[in-house]
C-alpha cells in the first residue's frame, strides 16, 4: 500500500507545475485575461520562474520515488497543499500526508502490534524517533512561517530602500540570494572547522557538492540535498566537545553576519542599487534572518538535526551528542594514529546502539583490531558476525554504486576472512579495481582470503604479501591503516603456520 501512495504522491508533486503552466497558457491565449494585462505580460521573462518551477517539483517528486532526501518534496507539498482549492485540495494534500505517514509509519506498526517480538526493541525506539520527528519537524516549519510574516510586518523603515525603478530583480535575483545565504552558512562550518582542526570531507550547496578524501577530491551534482550541508571529521580528540560546538555555531554567525551587510549595503545605496543587485541582497537578508534563526532552534527537520539541536546537546551533554561526538572521535583515526582497538569502552557502545552506514564500518575495524591482539575476543567476533548481516541491509539501501560496492566488499572480506566463504561475485572485485576510492591491498586480501578458502595456501600467502607492502608503502599512515597493516601480518602468519 505505502509503494502506490509513494507513487501516487510522486505523480501529483510531477504533475502540479505542468497543470498550472497548462493553464496559465490557456487563460493567457483565451479570453480570461484583460487585454491590458495579456499586452503587459512578456513571455520571455517567464521561462526563468517557470523552469525553477518544474524543476523544484521533478526533483522532489525523484525524492519521493528514490528514497534520498526529503527537502524539496516537503517544501513542494506544502506548496500544492496551498495553491490547490475547493475538493482538489485533498488530491493536493496527499504528497504531504504520504510524507507525514513516511514519518510515522514506525510508531504506527508499534501501536498496531505488527512487528515481531524479536524487533521490540528496535520498533519501540524507532515509534519514539518517528513520533519526535514529525512533532519537530511540524514545529520547525510553524517557524519559518511565523519568521517569514514577522519579517513583512516590520515597520517601513527598517526595510531597505527600494529602486526608484520598481524592477527588484525576479526569482532569478531571488533564488541567487538564497543560494549566496547558503553558501556562506556552510563556509562557515567549513572555515571553522579548519581553523579548529577539522579536515573537510564534505560541502555541498545545491546543486553542487565537493567531497574530499585521503586519496581524491572532486566536485560532482546532488539534487537530493536541499540547501546545504558540511562534514568533518576531527584530526585529533583533544577537547573535542569544545570545537564540535565552536565549529556549529560558526555556520549560524556567518549567516547572520552576511545578512547584516547585506542591509547595510542596501541603506547604504537608499533605493540606488539596480533590480538585480537589490533583488540578491534583499533575498540574502531575508533569507539569513530566517533561516539562521530557524537554525538555532534544538530540533531536527526529517530527521536532519539543526544547529541548534548540536549545541543545545553539547551544552547539556544530551545522550544524542554524545554518541555523535564518539563517532566523530572514532572517525579521528581516518587522519591521526589512535588505533581502533584504542577506544575507550565508551565509544564502542555508543557504535553498537546504532547500525547505519557510518558506524558498522566502525565497530568492524574496532574489531578486527582486537582479533589481532586476541583472536579468542567473543564479543569482538559476535560484532563481526553482526555487522557482516547489517552491511547486506545497508548495501541495500544505498543508491550510490560505489558507495554499495564499498559495502560489499567489506561483507566479503569478513565473510571470507572469519566465516570460510568462498564464494563472491566476480564482478565485485572488477568494479572495485576500477574504484579509485578502493585501496589496492583491499582487494588483494579479499583475493588472499579467496584463495584461502579455496585451499590454495600458496597464493593466499602471495597476495597477503603483496597486500602488506602495498599498504607499508603508502607515505602517510593513520591508526586505521596501522590496524589494518597489523592484521594482514596476523593474517600472514596464520596461513604460514597452517
Amino acid at each position: 500500500m505505502m509503494a502506490a501512495f509513494r507513487v501516487i504522491a510522486a505523480l501529483i508533486l510531477f504533475a502540479h507545475p505542468l497543470i498550472l503552466v497548462l493553464g496559465g497558457a490557456v487563460a493567457i491565449m483565451g479570453a480570461e485575461v484583460d487585454p491590458e494585462v495579456k499586452a503587459k505580460i512578456n513571455i520571455r521573462e517567464m521561462w526563468v520562474p517557470v523552469a525553477i518551477l518544474v524543476g523544484f517539483h521533478a526533483i522532489g517528486a525523484w525524492q519521493i520515488l528514490r528514497g534520498r532526501g526529503r527537502g524539496f518534496a516537503w517544501v513542494t507539498s506544502l506548496m500544492v497543499a496551498m495553491v490547490w482549492g475547493g475538493r482538489l485540495r485533498l488530491v493536493g494534500s496527499l504528497p504531504l500526508a504520504f510524507l507525514v505517514a513516511e514519518l510515522a509509519a514506525p510508531w504506527l506498526r508499534r501501536r498496531l502490534g505488527r512487528d515481531s517480538a524479536g524487533a521490540e526493541d528496535q520498533t519501540a525506539h524507532g515509534a519514539a524517533e518517528s513520533k519526535r520527528n514529525i512533532l519537530e519537524t511540524g514545529t520547525g516549519i510553524a517557524v519559518i512561517v511565523a519568521l517569514s510574516s514577522a519579517w513583512h510586518a516590520l515597520p517601513a523603515w527598517m526595510h531597505p530602500a527600494k529602486p526608484a525603478s520598481g524592477d527588484d530583480g525576479g526569482v532569478l535575483a531571488t533564488m541567487a540570494g538564497l543560494w549566496l545565504g547558503v553558501l556562506v552558512h556552510e563556509l562557515g562550518h567549513a572555515l571553522a572547522g579548519a581553523a579548529v582542526g577539522f579536515r573537510m570531507s564534505r560541502l555541498a550547496v545545491f546543486p553542487f557538492e565537493y567531497l574530499r578524501s585521503s586519496k581524491r577530491s572532486y566536485f560532482r551534482l546532488n539534487f537530493a540535498v536541499l540547501g546545504g550541508f558540511y562534514m568533518g571529521i576531527p584530526t585529533h580528540v583533544r577537547h573535542l566537545r569544545r570545537r564540535h560546538m565552536a565549529l556549529t555555531a560558526a555556520g549560524p554567525a556567518f549567516g547572520f553576519l552576511f545578512a547584516f551587510l547585506s542591509w547595510a549595503l542596501l541603506w547604504r545605496a537608499n533605493g540606488a542599487a539596480d533590480g538585480f543587485a537589490y533583488g540578491v541582497l534583499a533575498a540574502s537578508i531575508w533569507f539569513g534572518l530566517v533561516n539562521n534563526l530557524l537554525n538555532l532552534l534544538p530540533i531536527q527537520m526529517s530527521g536532519l538535526r539543526l544547529d541548534g539541536r548540536v549545541l543545545w546537546g553539547g551544552m547539556f551533554r544530551h545522550r544524542e551528542e554524545e554518541a555523535a561526538l564518539a563517532v566523530l572521535a572514532c572517525c579521528s583515526s581516518l587522519y591521526s594514529p589512535l588505533r581502533p582497538r584504542d577506544w575507550p569502552e565508551d565509544w564502542v557502545e555508543f557504535l553498537r546502539e546504532t547500525s547505519d552506514a557510518l558506524t558498522i564500518p566502525l565497530l568492524i575495524e574496532w574489531a578486527e583490531d582486537r582479533l589481532n591482539i586476541d583472536p579468542g575476543d567473543l564479543r569482538a567476533m559476535s560484532d563481526l558476525a553482526r555487522c557482516s548481516v547489517e552491511l547486506d541491509r545497508i548495501a541495500s539501501l544505498i543508491p550510490d554504486k560505489s558507495a554499495k560496492n564499498s559495502f560489499l566488499m567489506h561483507r566479503a572480506w569478513v565473510r571470507c576472512r572469519y566465516g570460510g566463504e568462498s564464494r563472491v561475485a566476480p564482478e565485485l572485485l572488477v568494479e572495485a579495481g576500477n574504484d579509485p576510492e578502493t585501496d589496492l591491498y583491499e582487494i588483494l586480501r579479499l583475493e588472499a582470503a579467496l584463495c584461502a578458502a579455496a585451499g590454495d595456501r600458496d597464493g593466499a600467502l602471495e597476495r597477503v604479501t603483496e597486500a602488506e607492502r602495498s599498504l607499508a608503502g603508502q607515505p602517510r599512515r593513520c591508526g586505521f591503516d596501522d590496524a589494518a597493516l597489523n592484521g594482514l601480518r596476523s593474517y600472514r602468519a596464520q596461513l604460514a603456520a597452517e
